[in-house]
């Protein structure tokens, strides 16, 4: 019995999986017989139950994750449920539920996932990255090259038929910057991105995983993310790549052989992307927008580093006990969410969501077993990069993203070898 519900949690957390990521595809299929908005509420109805499910499993002690995970996300929901009942008074029903909703019952999922088989994991990652990339490409194809009669036209009624509050793209330089399956956001679609190309590009470097398919995804993710032209992301996948690459060169068994693989891979996409220039996929011009997008002026580095100070008691007030945005300071809207997120919940809370997000990290680097810590290297650089990403904006915590963040997570906690940290069995 329990094999059969794990294998039904195994498909249950797919179809979710597949449901939540493409519900896009789901709607410019069935538009305009079935309302957008209708499929958007019944993903995330469903997402919100299934979480209340794994919730459920915590609560029944049913799953066991790695101490201490299970008491992190319950201390999380409580806090997080203090913080909305308090907003609940004092702002909106919305303003309340909604950070509840991706803060505190999200994570649960974690106890759904673990139950893919990685093989499978696998599978719906190579469908999830080649839509998500491949429509990224054709919409920035439609907006910025000549190669589609009317394209700009066809790419706006695309993201109309996606979100129909939409109202136009955002420029950078003399490029349009393509929203993506997701809509409204280009932020959005390019965390995806900056996540799964490091995903695709670690998996590439561990044994066995050469194939022909993998290295196609990590070129079409890797260009993904670069013609999103979200320079927070490609920063984030920077130097998240950076870091672990080196990690990943000081653990590997034979350091000669995964440099080599490096260099490999460094060209392959090397190659890849000057094919794509060569045969004007991308328009030369767009090396002239990365380099206004990181610019001083141009990536409008005034506004992401303003702080916002005010009052110094009311800014400590916030600090502490959350909803600076109410009014109470002004730090709670400045743009890098890292920040942002603790003027808003309050510090102890803020601490509490950080250490479950980067759980796979400190699992990982606490973790003796060198065999483990390199089969899981992929899943933890990609979590590492969708945390970095909060660097600016807070687009991990938008439904699609952290979906794939969940599933991703998940991995590092279905391990044979290490069950802890610290002294304790896991829980």
């Amino acid at each position: 019995m329990p094999e059969k519900d794990a294998a039904i949690r195994c498909y249950v957390a797919l179809a979710i999986l597949l449901l939540v990521t493409l519900r896009g595809v789901v709607v410019l299929l069935m538009a305009p017989t079935l309302p957008a908005a209708s499929i958007y509420w019944g993903a995330a109805l469903t997402l919100g139950m299934m979480a209340i499910y794994g919730l459920s499993l915590a609560l029944r002690g049913k799953l066991f994750l790695p101490y201490p995970l299970p008491h992190l996300l319950m201390l999380n929901l409580a806090l997080l449920s203090i913080w909305a009942l308090t907003s609940f008074v004092l702002d909106s029903p919305a303003n309340a539920f909604l950070p509840l909703y991706f803060l505190g019952f999200m994570p649960f999922l974690a106890y759904l996932f673990k139950d893919i088989p990685e093989e499978l994991l696998i599978l719906w990652m190579r469908i999830i990255s080649v839509a998500l990339s491949v429509f990224l490409i054709v919409e920035f194809l439609l907006l910025n090259t000549a190669f589609f009669d009317n394209g700009y036209e066809t790419a706006y009624s695309i993201q109309k038929a996606l979100r129909a509050n939409f109202d136009a793209y955002g420029k950078s330089a003399n490029f349009y910057r393509p929203n993506g399956l997701f809509g409204l956001n280009p932020e959005d679609t390019g965390m995806a991105m900056a996540v799964l190309s490091i995903f695709w590009l670690f998996f590439l470097l561990r044994e066995g995983a050469g194939s022909g398919i993998n290295y196609l995804l990590a070129l079409i993710t890797s260009l993904g993310l670069i013609l999103s032209l979200t320079a927070s992301n490609i920063i984030a996948a920077a130097v998240g790549g950076l870091i672990f690459g080196m990690i990943g060169i000081l653990i590997a068994k034979s350091k000669i052989r995964f440099i080599l693989k490096i260099i490999i891979l460094i060209k392959i996409l090397i190659i890849g992307i000057y094919l794509a220039f060569l045969f004007k996929l991308i328009p030369i011009g767009i090396i002239n927008a990365w380099k206004i997008r990181v610019s001083r002026s141009g990536g409008d580095w005034g506004n992401i580093l303003d702080f916002r100070t005010g009052y110094l008691w009311e800014d400590m007030m916030a600090l502490f006990f959350g909803h600076g945005s109410l009014g109470l300071s002004n730090m709670a809207t400045v743009e890098i969410g890292t920040i942002k997120i603790f003027f808003e919940y309050g510090l102890f809370s803020t601490i509490v969501f950080y250490s479950i997000l980067i759980f796979p990290i400190i699992l990982w680097i606490a973790s003796k077993d060198g065999d483990w810590r390199r089969e899981k290297l992929p899943y933890v650089a990609a979590v590492s990069v969708g945390f970095i990403t909060l660097w600016h904006y807070t687009s991990l915590l938008k439904t699609t993203n952290i979906v794939i963040f969940l599933a991703l997570y998940s991995q590092t906690l279905t391990m044979d070898r290490p069950q802890h940290i610290g002294s304790k069995n896991a829980v």
